[in-house]
């Protein structure tokens, strides 16, 4: 009994050392890696700034064409506008709201329309417009004409002011009776004159005087030195009546005033009056009276009768603008 006794207790005691022995294990976790809470979401991709841009628009409407010459008017036009951009492909957090890049960098072209609107001026001429046709810049010469419902040949000035000066009268001396209303009135007949007609033909006479501007060219030296080698002037209305304040010219070396002939004798002035050129309103000037002769009587004439008041020895032309 004795001995079953003390094993027992053999036994008891070898039981509560392993239990102790259980007890002081040390057990290690591994460590657990962070995870955010929340899913990755497509996200708006970040764009760069753009560039290579270009503007392509649409045909500009109305056609100047379509407009009367020298009106002036506003176009529209649909517009595209193409550029390039870089793009970034991005995710978001649901929960934490972090960002973050997915993928590669890529580049993305992007298109906008619009309107736009631009000022322009017509370009239409009226079917009767006085035109030269097929005009060479810088080449004077015989060239082919419409004005209204009539097509000709004439002499054409593609080197003075601009060009397209078409020859209406080329005289010397002043042995032809034209008036202002024969030459330099917009909307009368003309009456044309020249003395080379193979050389120098002009606007036949009875056409009706469609032109704004009319130039007038004289080679006495005198009048070119004191006024230029061409002049150029507006044509008048019908009825007109000029007093004695002359009117304004242009040449190459600035604007002054010009007179009709009867200003010399303080005379009205109308349309129906001989075409004379006066550089003064009387009597006393270069155009001639007393101690006035030869080349030094510079006034232009295109009348008889005033052979004492204008340069009879040189050449004389007078054009009309054409388009």
């Amino acid at each position: 009994m004795i001995k079953n006794f003390h094993f027992g207790l053999l036994l008891l005691g070898l039981c509560l050392a392993q239990a102790v022995s259980a007890n002081n294990i040390i057990r290690v976790i591994a460590p657990v890696e962070y995870v955010d809470r929340g899913e990755w979401l497509t996200s708006s991709p970040v764009l760069g700034p753009s560039y290579d841009i270009a503007t392509t628009c649409e045909d500009w409407f109305p056609d100047p064409s379509t407009v009367t010459l020298g009106q002036s008017f506003e176009q529209t036009a649909e517009c595209t506008t193409t550029s390039s951009h870089t793009v970034q492909q991005q995710e978001v957090n649901s929960v934490t709201g972090k960002t973050r890049n997915v993928g590669q960098i890529t580049v993305a072209p992007s298109t906008k329309t619009s309107q736009k609107s631009q000022q322009s001026v017509g370009t239409s001429r009226p079917a009767d417009t006085f035109t030269v046709v097929k005009p060479v810049a810088g080449r004077n010469g015989i060239y082919t004409v419409k004005n209204k419902d009539s097509t000709f040949n004439a002499y054409v000035d593609m080197t003075t002011d601009g060009g397209k000066w078409v020859l209406a009268a080329r005289w010397v001396d002043s042995a032809v009776n034209v008036t202002f209303n024969d030459i330099v009135v917009k909307g009368m007949p003309l009456k044309t004159q020249t003395l080379d007609g193979s050389n120098y033909p002009v606007i036949p006479t009875g056409n009706i005087n469609t032109s704004d501007k009319v130039l007038i060219v004289s080679g006495n030296a005198s009048w070119q030195a004191a006024y230029g080698a061409w002049q150029e002037f507006s044509t008048f209305a019908p009825g007109t009546v000029l007093t004695n304040s002359g009117f304004p010219v242009k040449g190459p070396s600035g604007s002054y005033t010009l007179y009709h002939g009867r200003a010399a004798w303080n005379l009205a002035q109308t349309m129906e009056q001989s075409l004379q050129l006066w550089t003064v309103p009387n009597n006393s000037g270069p155009c001639g009276g007393a101690n006035k002769v030869g080349p030094n009587r510079i006034c232009v004439v295109m009348a008889p009768g005033f052979g004492s008041h204008a340069d009879l020895s040189t050449i004389k032309s007078l054009y009309l603008k054409a388009q």
